[in-house]
Protein backbone atom coordinates (compact mmCIF):
# COMPACT_ATOMS: atom_id res chain seq x y z
CA UNK A 1 0.00 0.00 0.00
CA UNK A 2 1.34 3.46 -0.96
CA UNK A 3 0.27 6.44 1.17
CA UNK A 4 2.08 9.26 -0.63
CA UNK A 5 3.72 9.83 -4.00
CA UNK A 6 6.26 12.65 -3.93
CA UNK A 7 8.71 14.02 -6.48
CA UNK A 8 8.82 15.73 -9.85
CA UNK A 9 7.15 12.61 -11.32
CA UNK A 10 9.24 12.79 -14.51
CA UNK A 11 9.66 9.00 -14.49
CA UNK A 12 6.16 8.12 -13.31
CA UNK A 13 3.90 6.77 -16.03
CA UNK A 14 0.45 8.33 -16.53
CA UNK A 15 -1.06 4.90 -15.89
CA UNK A 16 0.70 4.61 -12.53
CA UNK A 17 -0.42 8.08 -11.49
CA UNK A 18 -3.98 7.33 -12.56
CA UNK A 19 -3.95 4.13 -10.54
CA UNK A 20 -2.65 6.04 -7.50
CA UNK A 21 -5.44 8.57 -7.88
CA UNK A 22 -8.06 5.80 -8.08
CA UNK A 23 -6.67 4.32 -4.86
CA UNK A 24 -6.89 7.67 -3.09
CA UNK A 25 -3.12 8.07 -2.76
CA UNK A 26 -1.95 11.60 -1.99
CA UNK A 27 0.34 13.09 -4.66
CA UNK A 28 2.89 15.79 -3.81
CA UNK A 29 4.17 17.07 -7.14
CA UNK A 30 7.32 19.20 -7.34
CA UNK A 31 8.75 21.12 -10.33
CA UNK A 32 11.46 19.38 -12.32
CA UNK A 33 13.81 22.32 -11.71
CA UNK A 34 14.28 22.06 -7.96
CA UNK A 35 16.97 22.14 -5.28
CA UNK A 36 16.65 18.54 -4.05
CA UNK A 37 16.50 15.08 -5.61
CA UNK A 38 13.31 13.06 -5.15
CA UNK A 39 14.90 10.91 -2.45
CA UNK A 40 15.52 13.99 -0.31
CA UNK A 41 11.95 15.17 -0.89
CA UNK A 42 10.67 11.77 0.27
CA UNK A 43 12.88 11.94 3.37
CA UNK A 44 11.60 15.46 4.11
CA UNK A 45 8.03 14.22 3.86
CA UNK A 46 8.77 11.31 6.19
CA UNK A 47 10.36 13.56 8.81
CA UNK A 48 7.47 16.03 8.59
CA UNK A 49 5.10 13.17 9.42
CA UNK A 50 7.12 12.04 12.43
CA UNK A 51 8.55 8.80 11.09
CA UNK A 52 11.67 7.50 12.84
CA UNK A 53 12.50 4.35 10.84
CA UNK A 54 13.36 4.93 7.20
CA UNK A 55 14.00 2.16 4.68
CA UNK A 56 15.15 3.46 1.30
CA UNK A 57 14.72 1.18 -1.71
CA UNK A 58 16.77 1.87 -4.85
CA UNK A 59 17.44 0.00 -8.05
CA UNK A 60 20.81 1.75 -8.21
CA UNK A 61 20.30 3.47 -11.55
CA UNK A 62 22.99 4.74 -13.91
CA UNK A 63 23.65 8.14 -12.32
CA UNK A 64 26.74 8.05 -10.10
CA UNK A 65 26.09 11.60 -8.92
CA UNK A 66 22.54 10.76 -7.84
CA UNK A 67 23.73 7.64 -6.06
CA UNK A 68 26.48 9.41 -4.13
CA UNK A 69 24.16 12.25 -3.14
CA UNK A 70 21.51 9.82 -1.90
CA UNK A 71 23.99 7.78 0.15
CA UNK A 72 25.32 10.92 1.85
CA UNK A 73 21.73 11.97 2.53
CA UNK A 74 21.11 8.77 4.48
CA UNK A 75 23.78 9.71 7.02
CA UNK A 76 22.91 13.42 7.23
CA UNK A 77 23.03 14.85 10.78
CA UNK A 78 19.34 15.79 10.64
CA UNK A 79 18.51 12.06 10.53
CA UNK A 80 20.39 11.37 13.77
CA UNK A 81 17.15 10.54 15.63
CA UNK A 82 16.08 8.04 12.95
CA UNK A 83 16.85 4.41 12.30
CA UNK A 84 17.98 4.42 8.67
CA UNK A 85 18.70 1.51 6.35
CA UNK A 86 18.62 0.95 2.61
CA UNK A 87 18.36 -1.74 -0.03
CA UNK A 88 20.48 -0.58 -2.95
CA UNK A 89 20.44 -2.74 -6.08
CA UNK A 90 20.72 -5.91 -4.00
CA UNK A 91 23.07 -4.48 -1.37
CA UNK A 92 21.92 -3.80 2.18
CA UNK A 93 23.10 -0.69 4.04
CA UNK A 94 22.78 0.09 7.74
CA UNK A 95 23.48 3.70 8.71
CA UNK A 96 25.13 4.07 12.11
CA UNK A 97 25.55 7.40 13.89
CA UNK A 98 27.46 7.05 17.11
CA UNK A 99 26.99 6.00 19.74
CA UNK A 100 25.26 3.11 18.02
CA UNK A 101 25.44 -0.62 17.37
CA UNK A 102 23.92 -2.92 14.75
CA UNK A 103 23.65 -6.72 14.91
CA UNK A 104 24.34 -8.56 11.66
CA UNK A 105 24.24 -12.07 10.28
CA UNK A 106 25.91 -13.47 7.19
CA UNK A 107 27.27 -16.68 5.75
CA UNK A 108 30.99 -17.32 6.15
CA UNK A 109 32.99 -15.38 3.58
CA UNK A 110 30.23 -12.90 2.69
CA UNK A 111 31.58 -9.37 2.39
CA UNK A 112 30.70 -6.44 4.63
CA UNK A 113 32.29 -3.00 4.30
CA UNK A 114 32.45 -0.13 6.79
CA UNK A 115 32.57 3.31 5.14
CA UNK A 116 32.93 6.46 7.28
CA UNK A 117 31.00 9.49 5.99
CA UNK A 118 30.63 13.14 7.04
CA UNK A 119 33.86 12.91 9.08
CA UNK A 120 35.82 10.32 11.01
CA UNK A 121 34.13 7.30 12.61
CA UNK A 122 35.70 6.83 16.05
CA UNK A 123 35.73 3.94 18.47
CA UNK A 124 34.69 1.34 15.90
CA UNK A 125 34.36 -2.19 17.30
CA UNK A 126 33.37 -5.33 15.42
CA UNK A 127 32.51 -8.89 16.40
CA UNK A 128 32.09 -11.94 14.20
CA UNK A 129 34.16 -10.52 11.33
CA UNK A 130 37.41 -11.83 9.87
CA UNK A 131 39.34 -8.58 10.38
CA UNK A 132 38.37 -7.30 13.84
CA UNK A 133 38.38 -3.72 15.04
CA UNK A 134 38.53 -2.93 18.76
CA UNK A 135 37.68 0.67 19.56
CA UNK A 136 39.61 1.90 16.53
CA UNK A 137 39.11 4.97 14.36
CA UNK A 138 38.27 4.97 10.64
CA UNK A 139 39.21 8.37 9.20
CA UNK A 140 36.90 9.73 6.51
CA UNK A 141 38.34 8.95 3.10
CA UNK A 142 40.02 5.72 4.20
CA UNK A 143 39.38 2.36 2.54
CA UNK A 144 40.49 0.32 5.55
CA UNK A 145 36.95 -0.86 6.29
CA UNK A 146 36.31 -2.20 2.78
CA UNK A 147 35.93 -5.95 2.15
CA UNK A 148 35.76 -7.38 5.63
CA UNK A 149 34.11 -10.83 5.85
CA UNK A 150 31.57 -12.61 8.02
CA UNK A 151 32.88 -15.61 9.96
CA UNK A 152 29.50 -17.32 9.65
CA UNK A 153 27.96 -16.67 13.05
CA UNK A 154 26.37 -13.63 14.68
CA UNK A 155 28.22 -10.38 14.04
CA UNK A 156 27.98 -6.76 15.12
CA UNK A 157 29.42 -3.32 14.43
CA UNK A 158 29.42 -0.43 16.87
CA UNK A 159 30.99 3.00 17.03
CA UNK A 160 31.41 5.69 19.66
CA UNK A 161 31.01 8.77 17.45
CA UNK A 162 30.70 9.76 13.81
CA UNK A 163 28.72 8.19 11.00
CA UNK A 164 29.30 4.85 9.30
CA UNK A 165 27.71 3.05 6.36
CA UNK A 166 27.70 -0.70 7.03
CA UNK A 167 27.32 -2.21 3.57
CA UNK A 168 26.68 -5.85 2.68
CA UNK A 169 27.15 -5.77 -1.13
CA UNK A 170 25.28 -9.04 -1.70
CA UNK A 171 22.58 -8.39 0.88
CA UNK A 172 19.88 -10.44 -0.80
CA UNK A 173 22.28 -13.27 -1.52
CA UNK A 174 23.30 -13.35 2.14
CA UNK A 175 19.65 -13.68 3.13
CA UNK A 176 19.14 -16.52 0.68
CA UNK A 177 22.22 -18.26 2.05
CA UNK A 178 20.95 -17.95 5.61
CA UNK A 179 17.47 -19.18 4.66
CA UNK A 180 15.76 -16.99 7.27
CA UNK A 181 16.40 -13.81 9.20
CA UNK A 182 14.16 -12.92 12.13
CA UNK A 183 10.55 -14.02 11.64
CA UNK A 184 10.15 -12.93 8.01
CA UNK A 185 10.52 -15.35 5.11
CA UNK A 186 13.42 -14.65 2.75
CA UNK A 187 11.15 -14.47 -0.27
CA UNK A 188 9.13 -11.72 1.41
CA UNK A 189 12.28 -9.86 2.43
CA UNK A 190 13.67 -10.09 -1.11
CA UNK A 191 10.45 -8.71 -2.54
CA UNK A 192 9.91 -5.86 -0.07
CA UNK A 193 13.33 -5.04 1.37
CA UNK A 194 11.82 -4.99 4.88
CA UNK A 195 13.35 -5.76 8.22
CA UNK A 196 11.57 -8.55 10.07
CA UNK A 197 8.31 -6.92 11.08
CA UNK A 198 4.54 -7.16 11.07
CA UNK A 199 3.56 -5.48 7.78
CA UNK A 200 0.35 -4.18 9.35
CA UNK A 201 2.38 -1.84 11.56
CA UNK A 202 4.28 -0.24 8.72
CA UNK A 203 3.56 3.18 7.31
CA UNK A 204 4.95 3.59 3.81
CA UNK A 205 6.27 6.58 1.91
CA UNK A 206 7.56 6.17 -1.63
CA UNK A 207 8.73 8.79 -4.05
CA UNK A 208 7.63 8.69 -7.68
CA UNK A 209 10.97 7.64 -9.15
CA UNK A 210 10.85 3.89 -9.78
CA UNK A 211 14.53 3.50 -8.82
CA UNK A 212 14.36 5.61 -5.65
CA UNK A 213 11.68 4.82 -3.08
CA UNK A 214 11.56 5.46 0.66
CA UNK A 215 9.71 3.15 2.99
CA UNK A 216 9.12 4.32 6.53
CA UNK A 217 7.95 3.07 9.87
CA UNK A 218 6.01 5.25 12.34
CA UNK A 219 7.36 6.02 15.82
CA UNK A 220 6.86 3.11 18.19
CA UNK A 221 6.10 0.62 15.41
CA UNK A 222 7.33 -2.96 15.64
CA UNK A 223 10.59 -3.84 13.92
Amino acid sequence: HVDLVVGDLDSASPAALAAAARDGVAVERHPRDKDAVDTELAIDAALARGFEHLVVLSGGGDRLDHGLAALFLLAAPRLARCRVEAWWAGAHIDVLRGPAKVDLAGRAGAIVSLIPVHGDATGVTTAGLRFPLDGEDLPVGTSRGVSNEFLGGPASVSLRAGALLVIVPDGLGVLEGLGRLGDTDVSERAETGQRATDPSTLGRLRDADVSERAETQPPGGAR
